[in-house]
């Protein structure tokens, strides 16, 4: 008994912080809602993945259909992420990009709402996860690769870095644990069986330096102008 009642004080402070936001979430909508204004979810900080969810929609009109039971959606006490509301379509958030969230939500796999967003919550937790600004810089390797590859491996490897992805040197071969910058290639994992890496030309089978893609799905590999190399 002691031990559930040292819980439900745990519980306390958490519970009543998400009822005080959803509180103030409430008249912010239901305000938009009366003024005719847009709303949109914006995330802060470390954001779940049912709040990537929402702010993917971006700026939409408040109506009661939004509104569930009357409160706002989603509101749990442990996020920073907030309801913004605009009343003309000039007006913005500063970092908010509903456009990222967006392709971030349709790359997740699921023919659903549901399916996606437990997809999301493994590509923001899962082994090998990353963060938003990570994961919208590796789907434009898969949505547009002849973009994404046509770059010098340098250039690629100081991207890499600045996006705070792991980079180590290639696993397998004659160059397998030579750092790139003494001649190596390099590579980085990402949402779980996913890799990136970059092969040199020396002792390539293409004869020439290229970059692969690589997951569960198969393997692609690409020239450094982003065409892509057919075995």
């Amino acid at each position: 008994m002691n031990g559930a009642k040292k819980q439900s004080e745990k519980l306390v402070p958490s519970a009543v912080g998400r009822l005080v936001k959803r509180t103030g979430a409430d008249t912010t909508l239901k305000n938009a809602m009366r003024d005719g204004a847009q709303f949109a979810w914006v995330p802060q900080g470390d954001t779940c993945a049912f709040c990537l969810t929402l702010a993917s929609r971006g700026w939409q009109y408040m109506s009661k259909e939004a509104l569930k039971n009357g409160h706002a959606e989603h509101i749990h006490a442990n996020s920073d992420c907030q309801y913004a509301i605009r009343f003309d379509s000039n007006s913005t958030i500063e970092g908010y990009d509903p456009e990222k969230y967006k392709k971030i939500y349709d790359f997740a796999p699921g023919k659903d709402s549901d399916k996606k967003i437990n997809n999301l919550r493994r590509m923001l937790s899962g082994p090998n996860s990353l963060t938003i600004d990570q994961l919208d810089f590796i789907i434009d390797a898969y949505n547009s690769p002849k973009e994404f590859f046509n770059i010098e491996a340098s250039k690629l490897y100081e991207k890499l870095a600045e996006k705070g992805f792991v980079i180590t040197p290639l696993k397998r071969g004659t160059l397998k644990g030579i750092d790139y910058l003494d001649g190596g290639g390099f590579g980085t994992n990402y949402l779980g069986d996913g890799y990136l890496q970059y092969h040199p030309k020396e002792s390539s089978h293409h004869k020439s330096e290229y970059y692969k893609l690589s997951s569960g799905k198969g393997s692609h590999r690409y020239k450094t102008n982003g065409d892509e190399i057919f075995d």
